[in-house]
């Protein structure tokens, strides 16, 4: 049950950052490009893989309300069952650790199968510059 509604409230996220997947036409804006968009992506960081998982699309974006929102996906690619049961992520800022995370995932990937993680945070995370992770 947990798994499905994280899928689902990841979907419904996803769609609402994105516009559904409605493209705008930016030739017709000719006013200051540099403005910061409230729903763009702050920071993402390429895959990493830790033992038989791969963390995958991290991304810190802000909803609607301002509020920042952490996304991530643990994929099995593999050819064996894998037990994922807890992660932890740490995200750091030159160095220092800016927040620390402990996600209970107790699940079970198949060859191919992906969890998507979101969790909203009230911590700013705008110089975040590295994310590790471990599993327990």
């Amino acid at each position: 049950m947990k798994k499905v509604t994280i899928i689902l409230t990841s979907l419904v996220l996803l769609f609402t950052l994105t516009g559904c997947g409605k493209k705008s036409d930016d030739t017709k804006n000719t006013k200051n490009n540099n403005t910061k968009n409230e729903q763009s992506t702050n920071v993402t960081f390429e895959k990493q893989t830790i033992g038989d998982v791969t963390f995958d699309s991290f991304a810190v974006t802000k909803d609607s309300n301002g509020v920042q929102v952490i996304f991530f996906s643990i994929v099995n690619e593999t050819d064996k069952e894998v037990e994922v049961k807890t992660v932890n992520i740490k995200l750091l800022s030159g160095g220092a650790t800016v927040l620390t995370l402990k996600e209970e995932i107790n699940s079970t990937l198949n060859p191919g199968d992906t969890i998507d993680i979101s969790e909203n945070i009230d911590v700013a995370l705008d110089n975040v510059d590295k994310v590790e992770y471990t599993l327990e």
